[in-house]
């Protein structure tokens, strides 16, 4: 016999479920890529985004990135490996940012990804994203009842990098790898690479929305 739940009733039950998983230490372990041309976010979310990624540690002039007439020219790469719940992991992230290297037929070259960057985010870390991003109620559409995660990016400091000329996209590539240590069991884990050639912007470090 199925019994009907009222929305009311049911949102109350998955709230109770979810704060008991809470309760217990829930995990869900994660991880994606980002090569993201700043141009190509919707511009809805535009914004928003510009403010996280200067709240985030990116020059303060980055909040009004959105309002530039040269934005094609900015791009974020980055690797995060993320964890929700209460610290169990520490974690790893490392970004390795391919470019395409056009054909060169005189040279018997057929054109391919070559590596460029490599960024690592250091030490096994856990770290949580800072009182005054969470509150930010701008930055809602990002981080959506995510508050209770930890993370470690492996990115430019500064956030994003430039280029003189606007690059399009398909030239760059991100090719995560991460990892994470279980300090009860004393040893390390590889997680699931990932490939990014987009801004993917379902997942911001806070899971998909």
């Amino acid at each position: 016999m199925v019994i009907p739940f009222k929305r009311s009733e049911a949102a109350s039950l998955l709230i109770g479920l979810v704060s008991l998983l809470i309760g217990h230490g829930a995990y869900a372990l994660d991880q994606f890529s980002r090569a993201c041309r700043f141009d190509t976010i919707p511009v809805a979310l535009q914004g928003p985004a510009a403010l996280l990624f200067y709240m985030l540690g990116a020059p303060k002039d980055t909040a009004a990135m959105h309002q530039r007439g040269d934005n094609n020219r900015y791009w974020i790469f980055e690797s995060l490996t993320t964890d929700y719940g209460r610290v169990r992991y520490y974690l790893h992230a490392e970004a390795n940012v391919y470019s395409w290297s056009a054909p060169v037929p005189a040279l018997g070259w057929a054109g391919d990804y070559v590596r460029r960057f490599y960024y690592s985010s250091g030490p096994f870390r856990s770290q949580m994203p800072a009182e005054e991003i969470l509150r930010e109620s701008a930055l809602g559409v990002f981080f959506n009842n995510r508050a209770l995660m930890y993370s470690a990016r492996a990115g430019e400091g500064g956030i994003y990098s430039s280029f003189p000329t606007m690059l399009p996209m398909g030239h760059f590539k991100v090719l995560g790898t991460h990892s994470y240590w279980a300090p009860a069991a004393q040893t390390s884990m590889l997680l699931p690479k990932s490939v990014a050639q987009d801004c993917n912007l379902g997942n911001w470090g806070f899971g998909l929305r």
